[in-house]
């Protein structure tokens, strides 16, 4: 297990490539679908 700080610094990361992510399906809404799936599945990996 990684310690604490580790964890809330990956968090922050994650949260911050989330962010992006969520701005780029906004733009591109034709691959949203597709593209919230690959990020369930990602971030599910994660947690």
């Amino acid at each position: 297990m990684c310690d604490l700080l580790q964890l809330c610094r990956l968090r922050r990361s994650q949260d911050k490539i989330k962010h992006q992510l969520i701005v780029t399906m906004h733009a591109t809404p034709a691959k949203k679908e597709k593209k919230s799936a690959s990020l369930d599945q990602c971030f599910s990996n994660l947690t």
